[in-house]
This record gives structure tokens, C-alpha cells and sequence, in this order.
């Protein structure tokens, strides 16, 4: 189906348990190096929940997660309307150029929703 002019297309970068446990380790490594790149902590993101990259009509990017609600001493909260888990918040974050190696990258999509990190020329 085309996409609609106009309409923000969302690619997710993770999703729990969409791969083999051997994969979703390697996966979940990855994952965390480009959050760090992207200037989140990837510690305060659970693996719980899913990761998703938004690209506006204007071709803006925003990374979409959930994060660990923190005490002022830094220690993750119990939910107080579920008290059995721990308390996460729903917050965007603008996804950024990566360097990996020395070399600029950018995400751009890849085959079906997958993301691939492209390489960025120097005078882009």
C-alpha cells in the first residue's frame, strides 16, 4: 500500500522476542550502542518494551522508548498503579547522525521495518 503524503511512518528498531534468543542478545548489543550514540542511557531503557524510530512528513526522525522512572538517587521506581512492576515512561528523543569506526552513519529504513545504518558523505 503507498504511503499517504503527509503521514509519519513509524520503523521499529526492536521489538521483544521477535527474534531467537541467540540473535536478540547480538541484537540488544547493537541496540544499546546506538542508543548511546543517540545520547540515551541505554541502562534506563528496558528491553521490555519496544523501540520505534518516527520519520515526519518533513523527514525529521524521533526515537520513541520507554525509560525507567528514576528516584533523585538514581534507582528505578516501583508503578504505583501496578505495584508488582517498575515504573516506565513513555518519551521521544531526536534520533541523530551516529559515528561508528570513525565514519558518519545515518538510520535510514532498510527492508520491511527494519532500520540499516547507511554511511553519510562528508559533504552531505
Amino acid at each position: 500500500m503507498p504511503e499517504q503524503p503527509g503521514t509519519s511512518i513509524t520503523t521499529v528498531v526492536y521489538r521483544p522476542g521477535d527474534s531467537t534468543p541467540d540473535i536478540e542478545a547480538t541484537q540488544i548489543i547493537a541496540v544499546r550502542a546506538w542508543l548511546l550514540a543517540n545520547d540515551i542511557d541505554p541502562r534506563n531503557v528496558p528491553t521490555s518494551t519496544d523501540l520505534t524510530v518516527v520519520t515526519e512528513p518533513d523527514g525529521q526522525r524521533t526515537i520513541h522508548y520507554h525509560r525507567f522512572v528514576l528516584t533523585p538517587e538514581g534507582r528505578r521506581q516501583i508503578d504505583p498503579d501496578r505495584p508488582n512492576e517498575v515504573w516506565t515512561e513513555k518519551v521521544t528523543a531526536p534520533c541523530v547522525i551516529v559515528r561508528l569506526f570513525g565514519k558518519l552513519y545515518r538510520w535510514e529504513p532498510g527492508d520491511g521495518e527494519s532500520l540499516v545504518l547507511h554511511p553519510v558523505t562528508e559533504d552531505a
